[in-house]
């Protein structure tokens, strides 16, 4: 009666030991797929904002143009204009240089990162691509597994063949949600990179 008792705890003891590790294994999961997430919505604000200030011309492009009508004006006639009217338009010609400058610098800077992202991308979707072979891979090896244990049914105790089976079907969902999860990560970066390169 006490042997029995043992077993019967044991049992218990292995059932929620179990359960713990499914939990562990799904929260994991979640909080995996949820940091993709967030990573994937910064990032793509980021390219949102590098493309539009690439694709912009700079604002100061247009006033430099603009003082460059009138100083055409002025040199026209230099002779009758007070000093303190050049100084000005210098002065204005100088801050116009400068602010041109820093716009064009920002948006080889914005192309600078989404170059760096494009080469990253690329890489990250072949590295996926390979990520998926081997998930695919591993199916149809858990697959061959899966039948090859279903063909020796008779040679085999039920309880063995039983944990087989469920080592064999666990293991192929958790390659699917896997394979799952990544699927719309390729897609999406491919998707971007694509319509980046549609939009240059």
């Amino acid at each position: 009666m006490d042997n029995l008792t043992i077993t019967y705890e044991s049992k218990v003891i292995i059932q929620k030991r179990v359960k713990v590790f499914v939990l562990a294994i799904i929260v994991i999961f979640g909080l995996l797929g949820y940091r993709a997430a967030v990573t994937t919505m910064g990032m793509e604000n980021v390219t949102n904002t590098n493309l539009m200030l690439i694709a912009r011309t700079p604002h100061s492009l247009i006033k430099l143009q603009e003082h460059s009508e009138k100083m055409n004006l002025m040199i026209n006639d230099i002779e009758s204009l007070p000093l303190k009217d050049i100084r000005s338009a210098i002065t204005e010609t100088v801050a116009l240089i400068n602010l041109t400058t820093r716009e064009i610098d920002a948006q080889y800077e914005a192309w600078i990162d989404l170059k760096a992202k494009m080469d990253s991308d690329g890489e990250s979707f072949k590295e996926l691509k390979g990520n998926l072979d081997t998930i695919k891979t591993l199916q149809s090896e858990e697959i061959k597994n899966l039948k090859k244990a279903l063909d020796d049914v008779t040679a085999e105790e039920a309880s063995t063949q039983f944990l087989s089976l469920l080592v064999s079907f666990v293991v192929g969902v958790f390659s699917s949600i896997a394979a799952s999860l990544m699927y719309p990560s390729i897609k999406l970066r491919a998707k971007s990179t694509i319509e980046w390169i549609v939009k240059s």
